[in-house]
């Protein structure tokens, strides 16, 4: 969800929006402690990821993720404010650069274009989702997915923390790029409305060797109204427009494996 306010109201507490930001992007990105001796024997740093996907400069985020037995890397490269579409890359790590999945991000997609290019910051996570909600023994095949959150942030009076999901399927050794989309967000619309949304995405096997599996994406949104005072006209304004959405269901056919 992007925001689409920019009347200037002197109403939000530079301290509350700050603090409210930096809670809402730990609820957007769902962060996990993870001992630091584990991670550091699961995971190679940051440069030796760098040298092994042979990634040149400095803007490049990097991460680490065990699937399916094996050790998965990713990069990301924020566009900085650029109207660009930024490149993301996942690979398997064999030791070396071994034909990394390429893909750009908003390259066709005009909603993810406009949240690339209003980010500031970005933070970026790498997982192993559970998206075939069956029973394994019901499972046709061993296949893994791969999933990589790109949460971007911008904002001063209206502050908004947006997920772009991508899933990659891991199969027989190679991995595929299936799906980028928007996934959970959070808003503080000038202390005022803050605006939690949380997608969730479930896979819908196949029915037949000849149709395509499908993503479903539900999203729902739950409102809170703000500290700010609603006295003025503008802010009484956004107030009015702080209604949540019903719950949407959304349906994505994905390559065939």
């Amino acid at each position: 969800m992007i925001g689409l306010l920019h009347r200037p109201l002197p109403l939000a507490s530079s301290s509350r929006g700050l603090l409210w930001a930096g809670l809402a992007l730990m609820s957007v990105m769902g962060f996990v402690t993870v001992s630091p001796r584990l991670a550091a024997a699961a995971c190679p740093r940051s440069a030796s990821i760098k040298k092994t996907l042979a990634l040149a400069g400095d803007n490049w985020q990097t991460a680490c993720h065990e699937a399916g037995g094996k050790r998965v890397l990713a990069a990301f490269a924020p566009p900085l404010g650029q109207d660009i579409a930024p490149e993301t890359i996942v690979a398997i790590d064999k030791g070396s650069a071994t034909k990394p999945l390429r893909w750009k991000l908003g390259d066709s997609d005009k909603g993810l274009r406009a949240i690339t290019t209003a980010a500031e910051t970005w933070k970026m996570r790498l997982s192993r989702p559970k998206l075939d909600k069956r029973p394994p023994t019901e499972r046709a095949d061993e296949t893994a997915w791969i999933r990589l959150d790109l949460v971007a942030s911008w904002g001063g009076n209206l502050i908004v923390n947006q997920e772009i999901v991508s899933f990659a399927r891991l199969r027989q050794g190679e991995l595929t790029h299936v799906f980028s989309g928007i996934g959970s967000s959070d808003e503080n619309r000038y202390d005022i409305c803050l605006v939690k949304s949380v997608a969730s995405f479930t896979l819908v096997p196949a029915e037949s060797a000849t149709s395509p599996p499908t993503l479903l994406r539900t999203t729902t949104v739950k409102l809170k109204k703000g500290p700010a005072p609603v006295e003025e006209p503008p802010a009484v304004q956004v107030e009015k427009e702080c209604v949540a959405p019903e719950q949407t269901t959304d349906r994505f056919p994905l390559p065939a494996p």
